[in-house]
Formats: C-alpha cells, structure tokens, sequence
C-alpha cells in the first residue's frame, strides 16, 4: 500500500563480553583502594611464586656453594706474586729447592744428551730435564727467568734468560677464553659461583689473560648451602603450590564483588 511507513521492530543486542560499563562500574563501587591494592599484591605474589624456578637458584644448586674472585693483576705490584704457587710457574725456593736451576744459573747453560723420551725418567738427569721444560717461567733471586732451549746435534743445551715482569706475565698468561666460561665470568663480573662439581679451571692458581689484560682468581668463600641434599624440587613445588592458591583467590575475591 502506498504510503505505508515500515514499522520499526524493536532489536535486542546481548553482548558475550563479560565486562561492560555497568560491569566495571560495579566493580569500582564495591572496591575501594585498599581492596584493590589488596587483591594486586596478593596477584603479583602468587605469580611470583608460581615463577620460582626462573628466579630460585636456577643452576640448580648443590651440597656446598663456593664463590670465586678474580683479582687484576699488576705486573710490577706485589699482587704478582700471589701466583707463584701456579704450576706453570716454578718458584725457587716453593715449589721446590731448585739445585738443577741453581746450577743452570751458575754455569750459564747446560748440555744434555736426554732425548724427550719419557722411558728414561727414571734417570736424574732426564727426569730434571722434562721437570725443566714443564715450566713457562722460574722465578729465581727475585727475578724471573725464562726456560730455554736448542739443539745441537745430539746435545740438548738448556739455560735460563733474564726477563721482565712485564714479559713474564705475558709467557705465563693463559687466554681466558681458552678456560670455561665460569672464568670468563669470574673475570668479566668480578666473581662466579658454583655448586658442588669443582672446575679444576677456578681451583687451580694461574693466570688469565682477557682484553690485554691479566687477572688471577681465588677461592673467596665456600659454605654449605640449603639446596643441599635434593631438597629445592620440593621448595619449589610448594611454592608453586602456594602461588596457584593465591592466584585463585584473588581471582575468586574479584569474582565474588562482581557477582
């Protein structure tokens, strides 16, 4: 019919989304800031706990924890002398009393007809002989000296030459990167801990070289630790435990004001 006008039909629009105006602004009328605050704070804690095992001795912990500390060394400070004890250095008198040393000094060289072959140690001389060429430096008189020596034919001429402090260092060092990363990060950070499995690299007295510089590292603290004896899964858990239980409270809480 002409003229008829459409008749609008009412239409009722529902939304799924749980939070709506009227939803949010019934929430802020039955929470004031200190329940707000309360249920936030018991949130973060409870995730925080679930997350333990990011945070919680991540390693893995162990029976004993030992913290080492690397030391810049000087070669001209006092400082290197603490490394005297490395097995790479022979120190007269320390590691021991040196005669053979001794007489290298006196008579300036010293020739021997001892092959490098290890069936013979058992004699003086060759045993002297290999113990001679395991060092990298003698530090003898309170001056280092430094392993040498060349063939002649069949003689071995061995001898000893003054060095500095400075090249002393240098034919000591080990490359800091050639070590595991525990001593890269002892070096880089100032100190490393580990748990229980000792790493011969930190035990051992030596020192490292990193980014021209030179570095000992030592034995700082060692002390039992309460991860000790398998008992951190079972922490764990039970923080894991207590977390999932705050979470939902304070979930149930929110939920509960809505309603």
């Amino acid at each position: 019919m002409m003229g008829t006008k459409p008749i609008p039909i009412p239409v009722t629009v529902r939304t799924s989304l749980p939070v709506t105006d009227n939803y949010l602004r019934k929430i802020m009328e039955n929470m004031n800031y200190r329940s707000w605050l309360r249920v936030a704070v018991l949130a973060l804690v409870g995730v925080s706990l679930i997350l333990n095992p990011f945070y919680l001795s991540p390693d893995g912990g162990g029976d004993y924890k030992k913290t080492y500390e690397a030391t810049e060394i000087d070669p001209e400070s006092d400082t290197f002398l603490q490394i005297l004890g490395s097995d790479r250095i022979l120190a007269c008198p320390g590691n021991r009393i040196c005669p053979f040393e001794r007489n290298i000094l006196e008579e300036e060289t010293y020739e021997t007809n001892a092959a490098v072959n290890t069936n013979r140690e058992k004699i003086l001389e060759v045993t002297n002989y290999h113990d001679f060429l395991g060092y990298v430096m003698v530090y003898m008189n309170n001056t280092w000296y430094l392993p040498k020596e060349r063939v002649e034919g069949d003689t071995t001429i061995l001898s000893l030459e003054e060095v500095s402090s400075k090249e002393a260092i240098e034919h000591a060092a080990i490359p800091a990167e050639k070590r595991p990363e525990e001593v890269l990060e002892a070096i880089e950070t100032g100190s490393v801990t580990v748990y229980d499995t000792p790493i011969q690299s930190l035990e051992e007295t030596a020192i490292y070289e990193h980014d021209d510089k030179y570095y000992g590292i030592w034995l700082s603290s060692q002390e039992p630790h309460w991860t000790g004896s398998g008992i951190l899964p079972a922490v764990r858990l039970v923080l894991i435990f207590f977390g999932s239980g705050l979470v939902f409270y304070t979930g149930w809480t929110v939920r509960s004001i809505i309603d």
